[in-house]
């Protein structure tokens, strides 16, 4: 029983991982934000892309490869 979070809202890789600028065409004001793990951007930039788009909160999602590994 799983989600299967590989798209992005508005169809572009950056959006997905919540990278630089990927949301400012998005309005996510006061929404929980999903953004997938990337190569290019650390977590903690993650989610001050999401927080300076106005995402409320920000889960961030393993992807496929990394498969249920947990990081605390």
């Amino acid at each position: 029983m799983g989600m299967n979070l590989t798209g992005s809202i508005n169809g572009q890789m950056l959006s997905q991982n919540c990278n630089n600028g990927s949301l400012k065409d998005i309005n996510v004001k006061g929404k929980v934000v999903f953004c997938e793990r990337g190569m290019e951007i650390s977590r903690l930039d993650q989610g001050k892309v999401v927080k300076a788009a106005g995402g409320a909160a920000m889960l961030l999602v393993n992807q496929e490869q990394e498969g249920f590994t947990t990081y605390a």
